[in-house]
């Protein structure tokens, strides 16, 4: 972990969920400072532990997957699943969930009545699936 993160680039900083342009920018600066680097490789020198022994993720990218990285809107009614169900699936699969369509939102999943944010989809070009789609996506 460590590693990864003396060799992370502002754009990987910036995928991880949550993290937005400041933050990815500041993160990026810090682990390029001379002086925190040096303080980092003093403390592993001292017998600081910088290795991850957390869970490892099971989602595995064979660059196939299109739902890693991905961020995702529900909207609509949904007849061959639910929401908490849809939702659960495609964090399975590595992608990400949230309430409300942005310019970060990758697909929004179209149900019956889908109203505003199948609108404001549109307008910023969108993907934008049925929940055939999404489920043909999943099973795929």
């Amino acid at each position: 972990m460590f590693l990864l993160l003396l060799s992370a680039s502002y754009n990987e900083f910036l995928q991880v969920e949550d993290i937005g342009n400041k933050v990815a920018d500041s993160l990026y600066r810090h682990f390029r400072n001379p002086q925190n680097l040096a303080l980092l490789n003093e403390l592993k020198e001292l017998g600081l532990n910088m290795e991850y022994k957390g869970p490892k993720s099971v989602i595995i990218d064979d660059g196939e997957n299109i739902f890693v990285g991905k961020t995702f809107v529900l909207t609509g009614i949904l007849h061959q699943t639910t929401r908490n169900k849809a939702k659960a699936l495609i964090e399975q699969k590595g992608g990400k969930v949230t309430g409300s369509v942005s310019a970060k939102t990758d697909v929004l999943i179209a149900g019956e009545k889908a109203g505003s944010k199948l609108a404001k989809a549109q307008n910023l070009e969108i993907d934008i699936w049925n929940e055939t789609q999404f489920i043909s996506q999943i099973n795929g």
